[in-house]
């Protein structure tokens, strides 16, 4: 009988001995505990939907667990899959014209105007916005995430600002 693995990444049953490389369910767990709420926010604020913000960071989760013996930073790679795949849907919704339904009314304007701005980018300037300003990455840290060069990263950040200041402005 083979493993089975849980929502939560845990080991639930196996009759056979761990192979070499096996996941660390101690590891796992305590990763969920502790990236689980930052990787949901992210997800959120790049999607502005909370539903597929928990689809992607499960989906993301099940991923790493999938590839957990060959990682050598998992919370670093849990980013960049939670990333991407948030940039996936980003795209897909612009194919197809999609637009999430709404979420539970926010009391504060400001935050309803900065979310409809972001919403006004591409998919890749949005999360480098997001992870610039909201997760605070250096610029060196979201090439790697994005796997761009630090200068495409510098000047996609500053024709984002450039976009939103105009916008902001008009």
């Amino acid at each position: 009988m083979g493993t089975t693995v849980n929502m939560t990444g845990l080991r639930a049953a196996s009759d056979e001995a761990p192979a070499a490389g096996h996941v660390d369910d101690v590891a796992v767990a305590e990763l969920f505990r502790t990236e689980y709420e930052p990787m949901l926010r992210l997800a959120f604020v790049m999607l502005r939907s909370d539903a597929q913000a928990q689809d992607v960071v499960h989906d993301s989760m099940a991923k790493l667990i999938e590839r957990w013996a060959t990682v050598e930073n998992p919370g670093a790679y849990l980013r960049t899959i939670v990333v991407n795949r948030s940039r996936d849907l980003l795209r897909w919704r612009r194919r197809w014209s999609w637009k999430p339904l709404p979420e539970i009314a926010s009391d504060d304007a400001d935050v309803d105007f900065v979310t409809d701005l972001l919403d006004g980018l591409s998919p890749t300037r949005r999360a480098i916005v997001v992870l610039r300003f909201y997760e605070q990455c250096t610029i060196p840290e979201i090439a790697e995430l994005l796997r761009m060069r630090e200068g495409t990263v510098k000047s996609q950040l500053h024709r984002s600002l450039h976009s939103l200041r105009e916008e902001i402005e008009s």
